[in-house]
């Protein structure tokens, strides 16, 4: 796959797919929970999720970062088994990954996210495949131009650049990208990939790549 492919995919089972067999991609723990929290962002793209489901995607996401134990993610399970919610199921696709990274973690690989993706769209449309492409691009970024963060951005203005970042990934505060684009600017930054991706009009996720790098989060 060439840049201009990635760019232009719209069938996430081949991002993944270029993603798995890519050697400057990070390690094989950082890739399971950057899938998890990609199959948690497909989740919430479902607009009639009950309270009790976005409860367990909250639980899922806090699995992907060793916040939540197993036995959370079981509890989970079993309180949407008894919800009568109409889409109870999509989070619980959700929980199903986090279960199969805990059960079955050295044989989950990057490239099964394709599987709860697929599962996800139920209707196949194209629309949508192009949205979790999206989120894909989001949360790994771009493997053609990988992003090198400089030790000043994140002491400028004493730490204010990792204090966005960490508003943003606790409190799902996606609408600060901008004002992290302007602080990360101020700071020294003129990486014309960075800046775009805070900037432009796209859908955000828990697990953004520039968020994680400031954050340390692989």
């Amino acid at each position: 796959m060439e840049e201009r492919e990635w760019l232009a995919c719209a069938e996430p089972g081949q991002l993944l797919d270029h993603l798995a067999s890519h050697r400057r991609q990070p390690s094989e723990e950082a890739r399971r929970r950057k899938a998890l929290l990609l199959v948690c962002a497909c989740c919430r793209r479902w607009s009639q999720l009950s309270p009790a489901s976005c409860a367990a995607l909250e639980i899922a996401e806090r699995f992907a970062d060793g916040l939540a134990a197993p036995e959370d993610v079981r509890a989970a399970r079993e309180a949407g088994n008894a919800e009568n919610a109409s889409w109870r199921w999509v989070a619980d696709t959700a929980l199903r990954t986090a279960e199969a990274l805990t059960f079955d973690h050295h044989s989950f690989r990057l490239e099964d996210a394709r599987y709860p993706l697929w599962a996800l769209n139920v209707t196949g449309s194209a629309e949508e495949f192009a949205a979790q492409c999206d989120l894909v691009r989001d949360l790994f970024g771009n493997p053609f131009r990988p992003a090198t963060i400089e030790p000043a951005w994140l002491q400028w203005g004493g730490g204010v650049p990792v204090a966005i970042a960490g508003e943003i990934y606790e409190g799902r505060a996606f609408d600060q990208f901008p004002i992290l684009a302007d602080a990360l600017e101020e700071a020294g930054c003129i990486d014309a990939t960075l800046l775009g991706h805070c900037r432009q009009p796209t859908e955000h996720a828990r697990g953004c790549w520039v968020i994680d790098h400031l954050l340390g989060l692989g």
